[in-house]
């Protein structure tokens, strides 16, 4: 038999859940600067993909107590015997007994206690995927986060930043003197001048995507297509902060439930539940945020900016055309 594939143990680690923050940034590092690492963690991403995409219906409650009481309704054990053909009497010649396959009992008992497994650990499986994919998007950001340490030590500490004009718009426009600047190609440098050593890196493992071709990187100003990037970015289309601003500002996040991947949300607005409030990298449950002092939190409400500002929204603004930006340097506004 073959020796099946070996994986490095710290990126087991990740997808199991088990790293800290620190170590997280640490593996990044190590990927970043070695291809063989880098076909290990896209091999273990698509085999855990195959338990994510599994939607394993919660098993009733009363299941365990519904399937005794079947069980214990079967008045007579009914035996399965091999039907007595040419075949049977020639395997079995010579043989005093015909051996029984079981009663219709057991094999009802057997069947529940299959359903509970599944029933009980396809769930745990999954959560358990989701919170190694939760960490690994965590180190992700992180490591996004050296890299912008980075960029604001060499220019002296502005933030990445490629420039903005009146006839600037960071969504779609049937103006034609209107001209697109996605909110996106702001963090392009980061990738562009090699502050960030892998386009794997802006992609959250929870949300699919696919990383920006590295022969192209050189050759464009911007992510190809929004697929190239999975976070958010503040939007720079107003006061932007340098580095030298409050450290819990956030920076930073997965995508934004409002102004979505491929087009923004321009219009009124309104948040119907806590699911649709948070970001949906993760199911609605929350989402990572990177701020200004380079750490990674995790949050369950988008009021997680300085002075429970929601990081999803401009302070004042209902109605979007795609030019409005930050008042203040401390209003987040995370969008693509």
């Amino acid at each position: 038999m073959q020796p099946g594939p070996t994986f490095d143990e710290q990126l087991l680690d990740l997808h199991l859940g088990r790293l800290s923050a620190s170590e997280q940034v640490e593996l990044n590092l190590r990927m970043a600067a070695d291809a063989g690492l880098q076909q290990q963690h896209q091999t273990l991403t698509a085999a855990f993909k195959a338990l994510h995409e599994y939607k394993a219906d919660p098993a009733p409650p009363d299941l365990a107590t519904r399937v005794a009481a079947r069980v214990a309704a079967t008045r007579r054990p009914v035996r399965l015997i091999r039907p007595a053909d040419d075949l049977t009497r020639t395997v079995e010649r010579g043989a005093p007994v015909i051996v029984r396959l079981g009663n219709l009992r057991e094999i009802v008992a057997a069947a529940a206690m299959i359903v509970l497994m599944v029933g009980v650990a396809a769930p745990s499986l999954l959560h358990l995927r989701e919170r190694g994919q939760r960490m690994a998007c965590s180190a992700n950001l992180a490591a996004l986060g050296m890299g912008v340490q980075q960029y604001a030590a060499t220019y002296g500490s502005s933030l990445p930043f490629t420039g903005w004009n009146s006839r600037a718009s960071w969504a779609p426009s049937q103006d034609p003197g209107i001209m697109l600047v996605p909110n996106r190609r702001h963090l392009y440098p980061l990738l562009q001048k090699a502050f960030i050593a892998h386009p794997r890196l802006f992609l959250c493992p929870s949300n699919g995507g696919a990383p920006m071709p590295v022969d192209q990187v050189q050759r464009c100003n911007d992510f190809l297509d929004d697929a190239n990037l999975s976070y958010t970015y503040f939007n720079m289309a107003g006061q932007r902060p340098s580095s030298e601003d409050n450290p819990d500002l956030p920076l930073m996040s997965d995508q934004n439930p409002v102004f979505g991947e491929s087009t923004s949300f321009l219009g009124k607005f309104a948040f119907r539940d806590r699911a649709q409030s948070n970001s949906p990298s993760h199911g609605g449950a929350g989402q990572n945020i990177l701020v200004l002092g380079g750490y990674v939190k995790w949050v369950k409400t988008p009021d997680a900016g300085v002075d429970g500002d929601n990081i999803w929204t401009l302070q004042g603004v209902s109605t979007y055309t795609g030019r409005e930006g930050p008042a203040s340097a401390a209003d987040a506004h995370l969008i693509k």
